[in-house]
């Protein structure tokens, strides 16, 4: 690659030679219309709405198929120029239908915005309209075929980015449209980013119809919980109530796209949540304030300290779940030690070391994907852990052919891989030279492999790593390869402050008094004769089973900081009030840090607790290290796993959010079929 000097509208300018001209204009921000031309897309060239005049030339070029030349002269506003946009524009709204006043598009129309700049002041085309059939593409996406334009946009992406190979074009001429070859439903865990896609309102989201128009709503930045990657999200409210989730762009973590679970479960926000502290009496809970609450757990703390004549330690077992941020584990943490109790037990079962950053964290960005050669996936499924991940493992298949081996669970992949085993058998032969895979993962072979390995697999409990690193160039120089795949949320912040299951190893021989449940909802606890205190903002199973529930708020309504399974930590805005009484996590923990008498330990505010965390959390302050070259001989101690796909079996509705949105349930109910075992 190599830079080369072109000119636009008489100024000169310097760009890569690989761009295109829309894309050289755009980098030096010179507006060029367009409607199929999308950056994370291959090139159509259907709409020409995007004509330049080259001055060389006889006839207007189309920016977004030619790539930028040396010395090239280029106009974007001459007569010639104008006057081919409104004849194109002209063609466009030959049939599309006159129906703006009840579009949901209205607003934030391309075709609409256009067609004031560019286009003519009235039209003569005089004849019937063209009508298109509508198609059902599930619950989830409204279309109205009339108003479709054939960017071929949605197109592209089911089949590059989805990898859905069931959208395409039928027809020629005036009977050309786009749909479904045969009855069909949009199955993909990122189908609702056609929406956004979608120039014109032929592809709109079905719950947001008819609801809301643009300009009443107002945004807020925030990101998206519901798996580990945290892709930045835009949530738009009118009065007290979300409306609809879009996706921010940001080419390091999710690009353009979110998936379907966050973009569609925002109505589970106003369902089954828990406003008030309750006690149960007699199996019915009865509804009390704050301080009786509090009251009556510093009693009941007080009694059970007596009873055990200890004047420390307190029976007490802590279940840490999903969607914590960083303020409520180390309130949470510091709770439960203060009380003489190191019994954690978090949603995670198998462990490695925390010693290292890498051995539980996503390694490899999304930039640094692009240059991998090779790939495998041990125990995991990608597809429903972490969509946007899978969807860029998709991309790099199919345009530079990246070889992807499995070795676990076979799930019904949107992309060519070579299923070797089922047995951590065949891994070791791997590694040990002796299988033919072994000669396509070597250090001689593969210079920058990818290893995607799931946080419940059997291999974290093993010796995988020592020969994993002796045989492979999965660390070398700059490069890490290594990704521990989880789709937990807080996955990576418990492993940072050190709680996981080693802690509570022989836990389950002890007999507990107390167990406290901070936000565990997605495997529903056996009953036992221990009091249980819940802790979380929805009425799930959990709280059902508990004998007290203190309310809290969701990632929506607080102003807090979350890190990623990639190390990076972002802040949620709050958007909405806090529901009924409900509190934010750590604000309750630390009453009863307060309320216990350990008032030396209180935080007094949100700054203080930045600070603390900022001592107690390295990844905030210091890169993770890549120094990995100290370990030594190995054992060959592999056993069989991949038996654990029981819990992430439900892509729509694993856990308390989604379990209570109605949009996801339609979802489950819909795409569920015996032959598609991804859902």
């Amino acid at each position: 690659m190599k830079n080369i000097s072109f000119k636009v509208n008489d100024f000169q300018y310097t760009i890569n030679n690989k761009l295109t001209l829309i894309q050289a204009c755009l980098k030096n921000k010179v507006d060029i219309p367009r409607f199929c031309f999308h950056e994370k897309l291959s090139i159509a060239g259907n709409c020409r709405m995007c004509l330049v005049e080259d001055l060389k030339q006889v006839k207007p070029l189309a920016s977004c198929a030619i790539n930028v030349s040396n010395s090239m002269s280029i106009y974007t506003n001459t007569l010639k120029v104008k006057k081919a946009r409104e004849s194109v524009l002209e063609f466009l709204l030959a049939n599309h239908p006159l129906d703006c006043p009840i579009c949901d598009q209205g607003g934030e129309c391309d075709l609409q915005d256009q067609s004031i700049v560019f286009g003519s002041d009235r039209g003569r085309f005089y004849e019937f309209k063209r009508a298109v059939e509508d198609k059902d593409c599930g619950p989830l996406i409204k279309t109205i075929m009339n108003r479709c334009i054939h960017c071929t946009r949605c197109v592209r992406f089911s089949n590059e980015v989805a990898g859905v190979n069931i959208l395409g074009i039928t027809g020629r001429g005036s009977k050309m449209e786009i749909g479904f070859y045969i009855e069909n439903l949009m199955r993909s865990e990122l189908s609702g980013n056609v929406i956004d896609l979608c120039p014109v309102g032929a592809l709109t989201s079905k719950p947001f119809a008819f609801t809301s128009r643009p300009w009443e709503l107002k945004s807020y930045n925030s990101i998206d919980i519901l798996d580990s990657l945290h892709s930045n999200i835009r949530v738009d409210v009118r009065g007290t109530k979300i409306m609809r989730i879009l996706p921010r762009v940001n080419y390091d973590l999710n690009e353009d796209w979110i998936t379907d679970k966050v973009r569609f479960s925002y109505d589970s926000f106003r369902r089954q949540r828990l406003y008030d502290p309750m006690i149960k009496v007699g199996g019915i809970f009865f509804k009390i304030g704050w301080k009786k609450a509090l009251l009556f757990l510093k009693k009941l703390f007080f009694s059970l300290i007596v009873s055990s004549n200890r004047s420390s330690f307190i029976p007490l077992r802590g279940y840490m779940g999903d969607y914590l941020d960083l303020e409520t584990v180390y309130i949470f943490k510091r709770f439960l030690l203060l009380n003489g109790s190191n019994f954690f037990l978090p949603n995670m079962q198998n462990s490695l070391s925390n010693d290292l950053t890498s051995f539980y964290s996503f390694n490899t960005s999304l930039n640094k994907l692009n240059e991998s050669d090779f790939c495998m996936l041990l125990d995991v499924n990608l597809r429903v852990e972490l969509p946007v991940i899978n969807s860029k493992v998709k991309q790099l298949v199919s345009k530079k052919m990246l070889p992807v081996f499995v070795i676990g669970f076979y799930s019904n992949f949107n992309y060519f891989v070579k299923h070797v085993s089922s047995s951590s058998k065949t891994l070791l032969q791997v590694l040990e030279g002796s299988h033919w895979l072994s000669t396509k993962v070597s250090k001689k072979f593969s210079t920058k492999p990818v290893f995607f390995i799931g946080d419940s697999s059997s291999l974290l409990k093993n010796h995988f790593f020592m020969p994993l690193f002796h045989f492979t160039n999965i660390f070398c120089n700059s490069w890490n390869g290594l990704n521990i795949v989880s789709n937990d949320s807080s996955y990576f912040t418990l492993r940072e402050f050190n709680l996981s299951s080693i802690h509570a190893q022989n836990s389950n021989f002890l007999n507990f008094s107390i167990n406290f449940i901070l936000n565990f909802d997605k495997v529903a606890l056996i009953k036992s004769s221990a009091f249980q205190i819940y802790q979380g903002h929805h009425g799930d199973v959990n709280a059902v089973n508990s004998n007290l529930i203190l309310p809290s708020t969701s990632f929506i309504e607080k102003n807090t900081f979350y890190s990623n399974t990639l190390a990076v930590v972002q802040k949620t805005k709050k958007v909405l009030f806090n529901p009924g009484n409900s509190r934010d996590d750590w604000k309750i923990l630390n009453a009863l840090i307060d309320n216990f008498g350990f008032s030396y330990f209180k935080v007094k505010n949100s700054f203080d607790l930045i600070s603390f965390l900022s001592e107690s959390t390295p990844f905030i302050l210091y890169k993770r290290s890549l120094a990995l070259n100290f370990f030594g001989f190995y054992e060959q101690s592999f056993y069989h796993f991949f038996a654990y796909f029981s819990v992430n079996n439900n892509y729509y509705i694993s856990d308390s959010i989604t379990r209570n949105s109605k949009i996801m349930s339609l979802c489950f109910s819909k795409f569920k079929t015996k032959d598609y075992n991804f859902f």
